[in-house]
């Protein structure tokens, strides 16, 4: 059993708030100087694990591959809603001018507009 008494929380409570908005300064501080990345970093160093270029260097290459890993699965997700926003941008041009509603140019000019479309897959 581990009983964790001082823990760090880098992003608040979520990556959407800013934990700035409830934590005193002297909290924040306390959680810049004992990161867990900084504290093992110094670790490591310390230990002669690895110099001090080294560990940089590895915070690098872990910046790169998250942002690397990020853009490609955006990219696979977005490829996917993009296929099925074409798909259904055809089919309201296949609609007759004449039998196209007002809600149906509405929703025609939505989908047209819209930035990033997400899909939502219902499981039944």
């Amino acid at each position: 059993m581990i009983h964790i008494q001082e823990l760090t929380q880098p992003q608040g409570h979520s990556t959407s708030g800013s934990h700035e908005r409830y934590k005193t300064p002297e909290r924040l501080q306390w959680e810049k100087d004992n990161d867990c990345i900084k504290r093992m970093a110094e670790w490591i160093v310390e230990n002669g694990i690895a110099t001090q270029e080294e560990v940089d260097a590895l915070k690098v290459k872990a910046i790169e591959y998250t942002k690397n890993a990020k853009d490609s699965a955006w990219k696979t997700y977005s490829n996917s809603v993009k296929s099925h926003q074409n798909t259904l941008k055809n089919i309201y041009q296949e609609v007759p001018s004449v039998s196209k509603t007002e809600a149906i140019q509405h929703l025609e000019s939505d989908l047209n507009n819209t930035v990033n479309v997400t899909f939502f897959r219902s499981i039944i």
